[in-house]
């Protein structure tokens, strides 16, 4: 049956069908939030645990021995720290203090620290503590340190302080200042302005970075003929970020008015021949590699600088607590210069100026400063952290034996929600990773936090979009089920009618066959015995006339036509019997004397009209012999060999028709026909059963054709005929049957024709025995052989009739 589809043919999910939808989602929204700027600020928060975590994949014997829970705990009691969350910001920078690179410059920090507020009473003491009763410190207290540092082999000295005022001092300040670089020391002196904005554009705005003061008045005096201002000051640059965090720093600052500064940073190192890598931006991202108040750049209150005891230990310039040796001394005012900045940034752990400018030498030194990427940079970032999100969902199913739509259908369940919640935190994880693998290692600050929120939008659009079509095949699915059973069940119907139809067809021809072959029978029957009384007749007529009597002609015309008649009947009767004859994938039986009884009746008639005698001799036991074949088959070859005998040979010949005595076991059943003829010459008996073959000196009636007939018949039914035959003795005709067992072929159809049923049925009631229900058919078994048991007349009960 065929069945046309009313719909479009449904598309299979693929791989590459997912992965496309995933990344068309994770570009779109993640574009369009990345120029929307929407997750600006929040992108800049996630730079403080980035830094904080950088150095994470680094870890060093101190810090691996600082995981330990007791030591933890130790750490946390002897500090006091309160146990709440945002307390830990505490134990990462105790945990990641140590873990750092190595700086390539030695910077020494004296910052004024809450210690440097001493009270009235420590004063009358402490007389060298006066000074830092004053803000800012007097002059003359900062000259007196400049000439200290200098004494005790510094490389250079970096003032953190602003002097716009005008102030008394100020010319011992610049005298120190200037002998400090002029003199035989030749040691860099800077005096650093914090300028310090949100943008560089807002620097632009202040147009003055520096103010002129005091201090440069007299460094003006000094050298009328230098720019001061460019040889002594510079710019400390510090940006800070949308959150107040200061994150980056200006190297190099171009004002309208055509003027430039540049940063303190790189005037000192400049001064100290250190290199500076022409590709250093003018703006940087400070690559802070240590947490506030660490010794990688140890801080130190100013009174280091003023108690005679500590002074007496750092001149040693072996001191153990700080020796300023080789060191860039930075001098700086952190009561009110202090900033917030990425690395942990929380409570009051915050950075001076001072710390900032060590930060940013440091950066500049080690060439380590962060590239922060922009347009077009991000949108490509997004756009491949979008494909890596669509490379991992597809890994993901296609380890969970994904490949088409029909695995899909069958991997719902459970475990799938499971699977796909794997599939979203290792897409987020990726993302992470890959941006803290390129902060750490390749000092680029990329986008995190968009990324992230693309990938997780369309994981869950993916995801759903998924389940939704899965849940549309799976509707399809039960439809095309449905379809099919229909087209399955109306094959069926069609396949049942064409087999009734078959079956009813077969009906019909097994009836009109078996109406063909009993009107044959009868035909034979009734046709046949009367035209043989006719024949005899005739001859009893010429037998008593004279060959001159006027009606011995007539009567002779009539014989002619009569036997003409008989040869007509016979070739009609056999061409009904043998067209459309049955097929022999039925097994045909009939009861074997009852056909012989009957036949030869008939043969007699035949018999006396040519003066001839049939004798019939069967077994004496009283029994039913069944054999393969029909009774028109049987009864035509024993006709055509009777009447063959009866035909061509003198008349007194004696035919005799038996029947040996057979056991039940014997697989043939053996038909006698013999006489006693003039017999068949020894040339002619290879010959006897061609088609058309006549032997010599027989009568010239006939057309060859009844042992031909016979020896067809007998070859059809599976048995065969033998002929012995000697000239003046007689001939002998042998004709084998195969008899019929049940173990023939038990699975074979059986047939029984009308006259071996009457028969059977005969021999039942003449013997008063029948079946339970009245049907001779369960006497089969029996009339072959007596004493036979009831699991075998069982079998023949199954035989229609």
């Amino acid at each position: 049956m065929e069945v046309q589809s009313t719909g479009r043919k449904q598309k299979q999910i693929t791989l590459s069908e997912l992965f496309q939808i995933f990344v068309a989602a994770a570009l779109c929204f993640g574009l369009f939030f990345q120029f929307l700027g929407l997750f600006r600020r929040f992108e800049l928060q996630t730079i403080n645990h980035r830094f904080e975590a950088r150095n994470w994949f680094k870890w060093n014997v101190t810090s691996l021995a600082r995981l330990n829970p007791l030591a933890l705990y130790d750490y946390h009691e002897n500090n006091e720290i309160p146990k709440t969350w945002w307390s830990w910001d505490y134990t990462l920078s105790w945990l990641i203090g140590d873990n750092h690179p190595e700086p390539k410059l030695k910077v020494v920090i004296f910052n004024r620290l809450l210690e440097d507020e001493p009270p009235q009473d420590a004063v009358l003491s402490h007389p060298w503590m006066k000074p830092l009763l004053s803000y800012p410190l007097p002059r003359e207290t900062l000259s007196q340190m400049i000439a200290f540092i200098a004494n005790s082999g510094a490389r250079a000295i970096v003032l953190d302080y602003d002097f716009p005022q005008y102030a008394e001092g100020d010319k011992d300040l610049a005298q120190s200042i200037y002998k400090a670089r002029s003199g035989i020391i030749n040691l860099p002196v800077f005096m650093a302005n914090t300028v310090h904005s949100g943008t560089a554009n807002n620097i632009n705005q202040l147009q003055q970075p520096v103010t002129r003061s005091g201090v440069i008045r007299e460094l003006e005096k000094l050298e009328p003929e230098v720019d001061v201002v460019d040889k002594y000051t510079g710019l400390t640059g510090v940006l800070q970020d949308e959150d107040q965090v200061v994150r980056r720093m200006v190297l190099k600052l171009h004002l309208p008015d055509g003027k430039e500064y540049e940063s303190v940073v790189t005037k000192l190192l400049n001064s100290l021949n250190e290199t500076v890598a022409p590709s250093t931006p003018e703006v940087i991202d400070v690559d802070f590699i240590t947490v506030p108040n660490s010794e990688t750049f140890p801080v130190r209150p100013l009174s280091y600088l003023l108690d005679p005891e500590l002074k007496k230990k750092i001149a040693q310039r072996g001191g153990k607590d700080v020796s300023l040796k080789d060191a860039i001394v930075i001098i700086g005012d952190g009561i009110s210069d202090v900033y917030d900045t990425p690395l942990t940034n929380l409570g009051a752990n915050r950075r001076s100026g001072a710390e900032l400018l060590a930060q940013g030498l440091d950066t500049i030194v080690r060439q380590s400063w962060l590239q922060r990427v922009t347009v077009p940079q991000e949108y490509i970032f997004v756009a491949l952290m979008a494909i890596a999100g669509g490379i991992n969902f597809v890994a993901f199913r296609y380890l969970s034996g994904v490949r088409n739509a029909d695995d899909l259908l069958h991997r719902r369940g459970s475990l799938a929600v499971w699977t796909d919640v794997g599939l979203f935190v290792s897409s987020l994880l990726g993302v992470y990773f890959v941006a803290n693998i390129l902060f750490s290692y390749a000092h680029m600050i990329v986008p995190l936090v968009v990324p992230a929120i693309a990938i997780t939008i369309a994981t869950l659009i993916t995801i759903l979009w998924e389940r939704d079509r899965i849940r549309v095949m799976s509707l399809l699915n039960q439809v095309k089920s449905s379809q099919e059973k229909l087209i399955l069940a109306q094959e069926k119907h069609d396949a049942q009618l064409a087999y009734q139809a078959s079956l009813a067809e077969q009906r019909a021809m097994e009836e009109d066959r078996s109406r063909r072959h009993d009107m044959v029978r009868r035909l034979n029957h009734d046709l046949k015995a009367p035209i043989s009384v006719f024949n005899w007749t005739l001859a009893k007529v010429l037998k008593d006339r004279a060959p001159d009597d006027p009606m011995y002609a007539v009567f002779q015309r009539l014989k002619k036509s009569s036997e003409h008649l008989s040869n007509l009947l016979t070739e009609i009767l056999q061409s009904l019997a043998e067209d459309g004859g049955p097929e022999r994938n039925k097994v045909m039986i009939c009861e074997v004397t009852s056909v012989l009884k009957e036949q030869s009746e008939l043969e007699r008639s035949l018999a006396e009209i040519t003066g001839s005698e049939v004798i019939l001799s069967l077994p004496e036991w009283d029994g039913l012999t069944w054999v393969i074949g029909t009774e028109l088959e049987i009864a035509r070859i024993v006709d055509n060999i009777v009447g063959n005998a009866l035909k061509h040979n003198p008349a007194g010949t004696r035919v005799e028709i038996s029947m040996p005595t057979s056991d039940w076991n014997d697989e043939i059943v053996m038909v006698s026909i013999k006489d006693n003829g003039k017999g068949i010459a020894k040339d002619d008996l290879e010959r006897i059963f061609q088609s058309g073959f006549r032997a010599g000196g027989t009568r010239q009636e006939g057309e060859g054709l009844g042992l031909s007939i016979a020896m067809n018949l007998a070859t059809k039914i599976g048995g065969k005929i033998v002929v012995e035959s000697e000239v003046g003795v007689g001939t002998r005709f042998d004709i084998t049957f195969q008899r019929y067992k049940s173990t023939l072929d038990e699975t074979s159809d059986i047939r029984l024709d009308q006259v071996s049923m009457a028969a059977l049925e005969n021999k039942v009631v003449n013997s008063g025995r029948t079946d339970d229900d009245g049907d001779a058919s369960g006497m089969l078994k029996g009339s072959n052989q007596p004493g036979s048991d009831s699991e075998e007349t069982e079998k023949y009960t199954e035989a229609p009739r």
